[in-house]
């Protein structure tokens, strides 16, 4: 993909997080020497260390290669990973070891690697990686499933709960403000521009589209202070 003594600057940089934005898996560019320091991650990457934005990735891992392992895989894979890259002519490796999610679950990871020199940054890797959790490890699979079936479990009772308390309504919308994520509930059948039951949105874009477009002009001010994430916090009991 990148050849030897690769310019690695702010234009090809603009260019590889533009490719990796639109990659299926994850990838990441990490720093060969000293602290082996975090270059560039996609999302694919974020999303699978369950975090919700680069920030948080960078605080759960320190933004490091060696804060992406599980620590006890940690020199094994290093150590791989260098022989592999001093053996090959093409300075490939690969690689499977354990990550600790931001939620605490453990995953397997496929890495596929290739070293390579810069002039910006001296040696690099440029790393596919991908989740092999359910095809490499049998018990995290069914502790997984396991996990998986509690939360849909308590889903249900959540849905069926917010439906029994709101059945005086005729629009029932939950939301998640820390996500900015909006469910619908209940559709008021005379309001075709309400969206459907069952479709998660972007709670505050969706809202506010809603004021725009089909709030009276005299209420939409109004509308658009009830909707305000800050107001509805202001609004909300304080748990002790």
């Amino acid at each position: 993909m990148f050849g030897k003594h690769f310019v690695l600057n702010d234009q090809t940089m603009s260019i590889i997080k533009e490719l990796g934005r639109h990659m299926p898996g994850g990838f990441f560019i990490y720093k060969a020497e000293g602290d082996e320091e975090l270059i560039y991650v996609n999302d694919a990457v974020v999303s699978l260390f369950g975090c919700r934005d680069l920030e948080e990735f960078r605080e759960h891992t320190g933004n490091t290669f060696r804060g992406m392992l599980h620590p006890d895989d940690y020199d094994a894979v290093s150590a791989s990973v260098n022989d592999q890259a001093r053996a090959s002519g093409g300075n490939m490796d690969h690689v499977i070891y354990r990550i600790d999610r931001r939620d605490g679950m453990v995953r397997w990871i496929d890495d596929y690697g290739h070293y390579t020199e810069t002039d910006s940054y001296g040696g690099i890797y440029y790393v596919f990686i991908a989740d092999v959790t359910e095809q490499y490890d049998p018990e995290e699979r069914s502790a997984l499933k396991e996990k998986l079936i509690s939360e849909q479990v308590r889903s249900s009772r959540h849905d069926k709960m917010i439906t029994a308390l709101a059945s005086d309504y005729r629009s029932v919308y939950h939301v998640n403000l820390d996500r900015d994520e909006g469910i619908c509930y209940r559709q008021d059948p005379d309001d075709p521009e309400q969206t459907e039951e069952g479709v998660r949105f972007p709670y505050l874009a969706r809202f506010t589209w809603y004021a725009d477009n089909s709030v009276d002009e005299m209420y939409r001010d109004g509308f658009k202070n009830f909707i305000d994430p800050d107001n509805i916090r202001k609004g909300l009991p304080i748990s002790q």
